[in-house]
């Protein structure tokens, strides 16, 4: 089955809908694509693969995020960024590299403690953490707005702990039969023991045990 991305979930546009957007849902038979207006842009993020471009292009289109590139070009779309790489998890079938696997084994020696929970009221330590790595390494992510308008009951929150002081950190969103990794951080200690590793680990593993059947870690590079 194709999952839908976090972008054409319904709690995705009703959270930028609560912060002052302009989105709604466009019908296309069976199927629907939700867009957000941008003063004269209308633009869809990452439709239905399956949804005929030239039906998105009739309905007054003018940027689209597509997850394929088949038939854009003949329905009138032209590239202007190139194409980017999503990493996504098969939950039922985690192989890892050897190399990956290695560092888990090491992560495993230290007995670090972990939780997986939902995201809660006492969880801005990480929102904190997040915004002061995306400074120092100069990148953005997903507005942290979108993330505390998600449903509670439709988070994971793993942590990994030195007693009672989080040393790594992965938020996790679910929506539909998927998942999209959204905020992880590690601290200097969580490094040391690879506490990443460990929670993305355990992660996949209770996904995969909720019928989720994918995790959406975001681009990558390919080269």
């Amino acid at each position: 089955m194709t999952n839908t991305a976090l972008q054409q979930n319904h709690r995705f546009s009703g959270a930028m809908i609560k912060l002052g957007a302009r989105a709604g849902r466009i019908e296309f038979g069976d199927k629907s694509a939700d867009y957000i207006d941008r003063g004269p842009v209308r633009y869809f993020a990452r439709p239905n693969p399956t949804i005929d471009p030239a039906a998105l292009r009739s309905r007054a289109v003018t940027v689209v995020n597509a997850q394929t590139s088949d038939g854009l070009r003949a329905a009138g779309f032209v590239r202007i960024m190139t194409g980017a790489t999503v990493a996504v998890i098969k939950t039922g079938r985690f192989h890892p590299i050897q190399k990956w696997r290695n560092a888990l084994n090491r992560a495993k020696s230290h007995n670090t403690f972990t939780s997986h929970r939902p995201l809660g009221p006492s969880d801005d330590w990480l929102f904190d953490a997040d915004l002061e790595q995306q400074k120092s390494k100069h990148f953005r992510a997903l507005p942290h707005s979108i993330v505390r308008n998600w449903p509670a009951r439709q988070t994971i929150l793993s942590v990994a702990w030195n007693g009672k002081v989080p040393i790594a950190g992965m938020l996790t969103l679910l929506h539909d039969h998927a998942a999209t990794y959204q905020i992880g951080w590690s601290g200097s200690a969580g490094r040391a023991v690879n506490a990443h590793h460990l929670l993305l680990a355990q992660q996949v593993e209770k996904l995969d045990a909720m019928g989720v059947e994918t995790l959406e870690l975001g681009t990558i590079d390919t080269h």
